[in-house]
């Protein structure tokens, strides 16, 4: 296995602490794994945004992402182990995964299996979700440029660069050149303008406001408590809460959807049973329970009007089909109600403060509402460990052994300011009765016996 050193130049989206460490190569054409019903896409490694020989890329993972959502599972977990990297890119790959998922219908969830550091934890918030291990880091959010400067080794070999340029600028991030006011300046607002579009990526998605953070890392459940996590899990466990959860949710789905989809052809056609069935997707769908535009209004309601023998059998399906969609209809939404009641209880469960007539009131809100709420409710202040009083350290004094007595320069300086003692110099030394040239000590005006 092969190692290389991140050695990457120019604005980036990265935790600082990458330049020092070893990445393998990412595995080419890497594919997506499937457990437990959930689609697994992996971002593995420094970000570049475009395929690299090595390092994983927007590209790539935008492919990869593709793939998962052409696929059955209704889940698809981002496995997150970066630090991240480029930052031209990574924001709007972000917002891109996190639409698309929202129209494919699927549950988007990122998993920091390790790190998902700046541009990494850019992409961890396009999930609806983030679940991260008691010893998994996410953070560093913000822009760093850089921008090596050989020029001064360069000099010390006796090496002289010139550029000749068309522009005074067009030669700036040249690694032989020195770097200028101007460029320093120029650099800094360009950064500072990235950062505010990350921040404004995580107020958006996660209702954090990152800038107080000052792009520091934090993990386990202290991730969760500053608000950039919902919960501490293993992926183990997270894969077994996705499994049972969604496993009986898509099983119900999938029967409610071939239920209506029986109803919706019974539905066809003009005769007692069809309209029987179409008023029964309309009481479903939460319309009137009154006869459909294209029957007369004043028409009675099919299923309570006695028929012939030749229609029962019919009835009596369309009935039992009815019953069985609404049955269906209501286990998937306690289903969904009990699903989001653990993932609101997870996240209120980092906010102890909160008083429980508060949580209660909560109950009925979905997760996104919830975190709004709490976002604007400050968190109680850490109580302070610093003393009420300064306490001035004892020193032995000269006289008396045991004496608590001022520091000797704070004992000098209050002499002074009382008088008894004047200020060492080689100057005029300016007392209350006389001056004194080139005193090159201290007088004390204390006298003796």
């Amino acid at each position: 296995m092969k190692l290389y050193a991140y050695r990457r130049t120019g604005l980036l989206a990265v935790n600082p602490s990458a330049f020092a460490e070893l990445f393998a190569a990412m595995i080419p054409d890497r594919e997506n794994e499937t457990r437990e019903g959930v689609e697994i896409v992996d971002i593995c490694g420094p970000l570049v945004r475009h395929t690299d020989s090595w390092c994983d890329s927007y590209d790539a993972i935008r492919e990869r992402f593709g793939v998962a959502l052409a696929g059955a599972a209704r889940d698809i977990v981002l496995r997150i182990d970066s630090p991240g990297g480029d930052a031209t890119g990574c924001f709007e790959l972000s917002r891109e995964l996190r639409v698309k998922a929202a129209a494919a219908g699927k549950r988007l969830i990122a998993y920091i299996d390790g790190q998902a550091c700046s541009a990494a934890y850019a992409l961890a918030c396009a999930g609806e979700t983030i679940v991260v291990p008691a010893t998994g880091f996410v953070g560093s959010i913000g822009v760093l440029s850089v921008r090596e400067d050989s020029s001064a080794a360069l000099a010390a070999q006796g090496v002289n660069v010139t550029f000749v340029t068309s522009g005074s600028r067009k030669a700036d991030g040249q690694p032989f050149k020195a770097m200028s006011e101007a460029e320093l300046a120029e650099t800094q607002a360009t950064v500072d303008s990235l950062a505010e579009l990350f921040f404004e990526l995580v107020q958006e998605t996660r209702n954090v406001d990152a800038a107080p953070l000052e792009a520091r890392q934090f993990h386990g459940a202290k991730a969760v408590s500053v608000g950039l996590a919902d919960s501490v899990q293993t992926f183990d466990q997270l894969l077994a809460s996705l499994a049972g959860a969604t496993g009986a949710m898509n099983m119900v789905a999938k029967g409610l959807k071939s239920a209506r989809d029986a109803l919706g052809e019974a539905a066809k056609g003009d005769d007692e049973d069809a309209r029987r069935a179409r008023r029964a997707l309309d009481a479903l769908d939460a319309q009137d329970d009154a006869p459909s535009d294209d029957e007369p209004a004043d028409e009675p309601d099919a299923s309570d009007a006695p028929s012939d023998d030749k229609d029962e059998p019919a009835a009596a399906a369309t009935s039992a089909l009815a019953a069985q969609v609404q049955t269906l209809s209501t286990q998937l939404q306690a289903f969904k109600a009990t699903q989001a009641a653990t993932e609101r209880a997870a996240f209120l469960s980092t906010r102890p403060d909160l008083a429980p007539e508060l949580v209660a009131s909560l109950a009925g809100l979905s997760l996104t509402q919830v975190k709004a709420i709490v976002a604007t409710i400050a968190k109680p202040a850490a109580p302070s460990n610093a003393a009420a009083t300064v306490v001035v350290p004892a020193t032995q004094g000269a006289g008396v052994p045991g004496t608590p007595q001022l520091p000797a320069a704070q004992s000098t300086e209050l002499r002074q300011r009382m008088g008894l003692e004047t200020v060492a110099s080689k100057g005029v030394v300016k007392t209350e009765h006389k001056l004194t040239l080139g005193a090159p000590v201290p007088v004390s005006l204390i006298k003796e016996g």
